[in-house]
């Protein structure tokens, strides 16, 4: 689970932060005016706790996206989730028979069975024709033609009778039947997904490119759940912030280009407003009077490219130029 805790300053606190720098928030130098760089974190954590068995990174590091970055283990939960697969296996099997009817060895025990009995049943209209005769002819009695019709009812019954056990044993379940163990089949179904979840939970993987910042537990260690174990910034989540006073708020506007320097580091540094806040600030220790509106400061906030946000750190003094 991805707990994304953005790390804020306050408008006094931005102030004072500012205020340290060489040249102190909201006062322009020669060339521009003073900043510095701050970036929203990322904290990576599990939803469940465990033992961790597996680090896969290390401080300072960058790493892709979806790359793997720690394991909990995960012992308990990759033997339920191997018993609920074992049950939705059992209960898509029961479905499956319901739909094809019975066994073959058993409709074929069926089948011989009619048979037999569709063989006594044409045996039984053969006596019955012989019968027939012999009664038009006076050689057997009323009792005997009456015992050979009789014989041959009860032999077509019996056919009849076994014709519709075959019948009913090639045709699937009823549909009340079906449908019971279909929803059977999707229970088992759901609880396979769950547990393949919380296996796959156990394993934390990047979301996106970041940088490694800072590492909570280490290999061995009980890690609780929801409890942030790596510190990660993206290069997309690092921004620059600074103030401008108030009669230079004219000139600068969102999507505004801007240019970067700063100690040592390389020429061509960029970065683009995104942020102009609505609300004014004053300079310490500035009392709020009509004297004082030269003071009046506005925070700003832009984001450098990524290939500047990488030769950034955190807390690092830059200056911007319009």
């Amino acid at each position: 689970m991805v707990n994304k805790n953005i790390q804020r300053f306050s408008g006094v606190l931005s102030v004072v932060i500012c205020t340290v720098l060489a040249t102190g928030c909201g006062q322009q130098s020669r060339d521009g005016y003073q900043g510095y760089v701050e970036g929203d974190f990322v904290y990576m954590s599990t939803p469940y706790a465990g033992k961790m068995t597996n680090l896969h990174v290390r401080r300072g590091q960058e790493v892709a996206p979806h790359r793997l970055l720690f394991a909990i283990d995960a012992t308990d939960e990759t033997y339920a989730m191997q018993h609920a697969h074992a049950q939705y296996e059992s209960a898509n099997a029961s479905l499956k028979d319901l739909k094809k009817g019975r066994r073959p060895a058993e409709i074929n025990a069926i089948r011989a069975q009619l048979a037999q009995a569709e063989a006594s049943a044409k045996r039984s209209d053969q006596q019955l024709a012989r019968d027939e005769e012999l009664f038009k002819a006076n050689i057997i009695s009323q009792a005997q033609i009456e015992a050979s019709r009789a014989a041959r009812a009860a032999d077509q019954a019996k056919s009849e009778e076994i014709r519709s056990q075959l019948d009913s044993a090639t045709q699937p379940a009823r549909q009340d039947q079906i449908q019971s163990q279909e929803a059977q089949v999707q229970g088992a179904r759901a609880s396979y997904d769950q547990s393949q979840y919380r296996v796959q939970q156990k394993s934390v993987t990047s979301s996106v490119q970041a940088t490694i910042v800072d590492i909570f537990y280490r290999e061995g260690e009980w890690v609780q759940s929801n409890v942030p174990v790596i510190k990660l910034l993206p290069a997309d989540n690092v921004k620059i912030k600074f103030f401008v006073p108030e009669n230079d708020l004219q000139k600068v506007h969102p999507g505004q280009n801007l240019r970067l320097t700063c100690d040592g580091c390389q020429p061509g540094l960029v970065a683009v407003i995104d942020y102009v806040s609505p609300d004014s600030e004053y300079t310490p220790p500035m009392i709020y009077s009509n004297e004082s509106r030269s003071k009046l400061v506005y925070l700003i906030e832009a984001r450098p490219d990524k290939a500047t946000a990488r030769a950034l750190r955190v807390g690092q003094p830059v200056e911007v130029l319009l």
